[in-house]
C-alpha cells in the first residue's frame, strides 16, 4: 500500500494515444476557454484567462519553481531551449532540471502586470567549480584558490537534489552572483563528481589589463580578496563569444581542464566566457525589447552601467558599487531605465497580510506532498508553514495533492513560508497550472507514473495532451518536463516535453 505522506496517488482516466497531440515543436497559445473541461485551449502561462506578453530578456537567479521565477516573474519553460553553462554560446543542451539558486539569462515574453512569462531560450550562467580546500559553515569556502562567500540563503544539494554539506575535499559546482567588490556570493552549491565535466575547474571575477600577442591573451582576474594572472593560449584556449573584446573591465568566467593548470595565482585557461549582461542577453535573431537585469552600478563619469549594460538614467540616481535591479527598453545595447530598485543578493518583494507588510524572496507553485505537521514538500523543497499567513484555506484544510502558491524566504535549505494560497476556490485548471520534471514509469495510453524526487504523480493523458517529440516519444525510463494541473488527486497533463538522453541531475 502506498503511504499518502510520501506519494500523490492519482487515478488514471481513459484516453487513446491516437488522440494525443504530437508536436515537433510547441507553438503559441490559442484563446482562453470558458469551459474548465477544455482548459488546454488556453495555453497562457499559469493558465490565466488573458496574457499581454511582450518580448523581454531577463538576467538573474532562479528564486522560484513550478515554472521558474526570475527577477519576480514566473516563466513557463516547457519547450524552451536551455544552453549548458560550459557552452552557453554553442550547441550543448542542458536537459536536467532547472533548480533554485541557478543563475540564468533568458529570452521570451512577459506580462509584468501579472508577473507571468514564457521563456523561449535560457542560458545557464556558470560560476566557480573545483575541490574545496577550506570551508567555514555559512561564511565562506575556498575553491581553486578563490574565496566564495556563503550566507543563510545559499542552497546546498548533491547531484540528486538531496541535502549536502560541503567539507574540505568535496568537489562542488557553484552558482552565484558577483558583488560590488568582485567577490563571488554563492546562491547554489552542488556536490557532484568531477567526472561529469570536461572542464573540472572554473573561476569567476572581473578581467582587466589584457595583453594580446601572437601567443594569445593574458589578463588579471580580480575575485575580490585575491587576483589571478590568466593566460589564454591561442592554440589551446577558446573565447565565448568568439571575437569578444577583453579590452576594459568585464565579468568573466575562466575554465581549465583541472586545477593542475593553476600554479598558485597563475592559471592557464582552456576557455574564457565573457558574462557581461550585454553579451549573455545578446540572442542571435532576437529583437530588442523589455529587459530586467540585476547588477552593480558603475560609471566612468559620463556613462552609467548596471551589470555591465550601458543605461540611460532618465532621472534615476545610483550609488557606484551598489547592487540594483533595473527594468526598461533595451535598444542597440543601451537600457533606457523605467524602474530601478536597490537590491541585495536576491529580489525582496512584499505583500500585505492582516495590515502588516511581509517580505519574501522565493516562490513555489505546485502540489503538496509529505504533509506532516507544519512542514510539507513543494517542488522538491521543504517548506515550513508554521508562521505563514493563509490567504485562502488553512493548514487544517491542506491535503497532499492540493495545489498551492507559496511565498517565503530560504533559510539553510528550508523555505520559511510567510504566505500560502491553497487556491481552494479556483476553477480547476484555470490559473493553477504548474510544471514539474520527472521520470516516466508504468506508461500506457491512459496515463503513467511520474516520479519527481520523493513524489510520484500518476499522471492523466487525454486528447488535449500535447507532446513535443523533438527528443523522441515518452516511454518508461524517459525523463520529461510536464505542464499540467491538479484535479482532485489527478495530475492532468496538458503539455509534455521529452528531454534528451543523459543522467538528468541538477548540476
Amino acid at each position: 500500500m502506498t503511504c499518502p505522506e510520501k506519494n500523490l496517488k492519482i487515478v488514471a482516466r481513459v484516453a487513446v494515444l491516437a488522440g494525443l497531440s504530437i508536436l515537433q515543436a510547441c507553438g503559441g497559445a490559442s484563446g482562453p476557454s470558458d469551459d474548465p473541461s477544455n482548459v488546454s485551449s488556453n495555453d497562457n502561462p499559469g493558465g490565466v484567462a488573458t496574457y499581454a506578453g511582450v518580448q523581454t530578456s531577463y538576467l538573474g537567479t532562479i528564486s522560484g519553481l513550478g515554472s521558474i521565477v526570475v527577477n519576480g516573474v514566473r516563466f513557463e519553460t516547457t519547450s524552451a531551449s536551455v544552453m549548458d553553462s560550459d557552452d552557453l554560446y554553442g550547441l550543448v543542451e542542458y536537459s536536467s532540471p532547472l533548480a533554485l539558486g541557478m543563475t540564468v539569462a533568458l529570452q521570451g515574453s512577459a506580462d509584468e502586470a501579472q508577473s507571468l512569462g514564457s521563456a523561449s531560450k535560457i542560458r545557464l550562467l556558470g560560476g566557480v567549480r573545483g575541490t574545496v580546500s577550506a570551508y567555514v559553515s555559512g561564511q565562506a569556502m575556498t575553491i581553486g584558490g578563490q574565496t566564495v562567500t556563503l550566507n543563510a540563503s545559499t542552497l546546498y544539494a548533491d547531484a540528486t537534489g538531496q541535502s549536502f554539506t560541503p567539507q574540505a575535499g568535496s568537489y562542488v559546482n557553484v552558482y552565484g552572483l558577483m558583488q560590488a567588490d568582485n567577490s563571488f556570493l554563492a546562491t547554489r552549491v552542488v556536490g557532484v563528481s568531477a567526472t561529469h565535466f570536461s572542464l573540472d575547474a572554473a573561476w569567476r571575477g572581473q578581467s582587466s589589463s589584457p595583453v594580446s600577442d601572437a601567443a594569445g591573451v593574458t589578463f588579471s582576474l580580480n575575485t575580490g580578496p585575491a587576483s589571478f594572472s590568466v593566460s589564454c593560449p591561442v592554440v589551446s584556449c577558446t573565447l565565448e563569444p568568439a571575437g569578444a573584446d577583453l579590452t576594459g573591465l568585464h565579468a568573466v568566467r575562466v575554465l581549465a581542464l583541472d586545477d593542475s593548470h593553476r600554479s598558485g595565482s597563475s592559471v592557464i585557461a582552456t576557455k574564457i566566457q565573457v558574462l557581461d549582461a550585454t553579451q549573455v542577453l545578446n540572442w542571435a535573431g532576437g529583437a530588442s525589447g523589455q529587459t530586467k537585469i540585476k547588477g552593480v552600478a558603475t560609471t566612468d563619469g559620463t556613462q552609467w552601467a548596471i551589470g555591465g549594460v550601458p543605461v540611460l538614467a532618465n532621472g534615476t540616481s545610483w550609488t557606484p558599487g551598489q547592487f540594483y535591479e533595473v527594468r526598461g527598453a533595451l535598444t542597440n545595447g543601451v537600457l533606457s531605465v523605467t524602474r530601478s530598485e536597490q537590491e541585495g543578493q536576491e529580489s525582496s518583494r512584499s505583500f500585505e497580510a492582516g495590515g502588516s507588510t511581509r517580505h519574501y524572496s522565493n516562490e513555489l507553485f505546485g502540489a503538496v506532498s509529505n504533509l506532516l505537521g507544519n512542514t510539507m514538500t513543494v517542488q522538491g523543497t521543504t517548506v515550513d508553514v508554521s508562521q505563514a499567513y493563509f490567504e485562502r484555506g488553512s493548514l487544517a484544510t491542506l491535503t497532499n495533492g492540493a495545489y498551492v502558491e507559496i511565498k517565503g524566504v530560504m533559510n539553510r535549505g528550508v523555505l520559511l513560508a510567510n504566505k500560502v494560497d491553497s487556491k481552494l476556490s479556483e476553477v480547476v485548471g484555470q490559473g493553477t497550472r504548474f510544471e514539474v520534471y520527472g521520470t516516466v514509469s508504468n506508461w500506457s495510453t491512459s496515463g503513467f507514473s511520474l516520479a519527481s524526487g520523493n513524489t510520484v504523480y500518476n499522471a492523466v493523458l487525454s486528447s488535449q495532451t500535447r507532446i513535443d517529440q523533438e527528443h523522441g516519444l515518452p516511454a518508461n525510463g524517459r525523463f520529461v518536463e510536464v505542464k499540467g494541473y491538479m484535479s482532485g488527486t489527478d495530475f492532468v497533463v496538458l503539455k509534455m516535453e521529452v528531454k534528451s538522453t543523459g543522467d538528468h541531475h541538477a548540476y
